[in-house]
């Protein structure tokens, strides 16, 4: 079991979800690639998205399988151990697509907590 406390964590994740989101706004994917700050921020912003996941453990995970904690926590090792591999564009889709479709299972489970 995690010793975070799991709405602590869970409020973390959706805020850094949220940050990674608003990152996108206003901007495309080519002013991605071109704007190191941005991408720079970018890469951080989904890291600790998924650093939260992971913190919350397996056992939390298999409780609410309504959240794509595989894919989120995998998005957390590539920016951390693979960066050289991920693509503008998959950043992109998931700071712009994937994120923003799990933040209202967070928040429905952070009702239930």
């Amino acid at each position: 079991m995690s010793e975070h406390d799991p709405r602590i964590t869970l409020i973390q994740m959706r805020d850094f979800a949220e940050r990674a989101h608003a990152i996108t706004q206003g901007r495309t994917v080519e002013q991605l690639s071109s704007d190191y700050l941005v991408r720079a921020a970018l890469e951080r912003t989904v890291e600790l998205v998924g650093e939260a996941a992971n913190r919350l453990g397996r056992p939390f995970h298999d409780a609410h399988p309504e959240i794509p904690w595989h894919r989120i926590v995998g998005m957390r090792n590539i920016l951390a151990h693979g960066y050289e591999n991920i693509s503008d564009q998959v950043l992109w889709d998931t700071a712009s697509k994937s994120i923003p479709e799990f933040i209202p299972a967070i928040d429905q489970l952070l009702d239930t907590l």
